[in-house]
């Protein structure tokens, strides 16, 4: 990774060397942490998906109190214990707001993820 593409997480990681940072410098380091960790993660899914089988992606509509309607991602795919085995494994993808409850909407998201 680059290190211009996090210039506030290298700022604050040069401003507590030997020290633990006990607060956010900026609103900008939390945000590229997240990214971090998000990008990791979606690395992780994608190299178990690349081992798997079968998979499924799963969508179901939800609409809050404010009445909002809100679309749940999950993604169930088969995944290989240390025997061999294999198990279902499900992991939660995206918490979506659709523009509208039609299928091409809809679609759209679940292609984009």
């Amino acid at each position: 990774m680059a290190i211009a593409k996090f210039e506030t997480l290298v700022k604050i990681q040069l401003k507590t060397v030997g020290q633990r940072p006990r607060a956010y410098i900026d609103d900008h380091t939390a945000l590229e942490m997240i990214r971090i960790l998000s990008e990791f993660f979606r690395k992780r899914l994608r190299d178990r998906l690349r081992h798997t089988p079968y998979y499924g992606i799963m969508v179901d509509e939800t609409t809050d109190k404010a009445t909002e309607q809100q679309l749940i991602i999950y993604i169930k795919y088969l995944d290989q214990d240390e025997h061999g085995d294999f198990m279902v494994v499900v992991e939660f993808l995206d918490l979506v707001v659709p523009s509208s409850a039609g299928a091409e909407d809809l679609t759209v998201i679940v292609l984009t993820l």
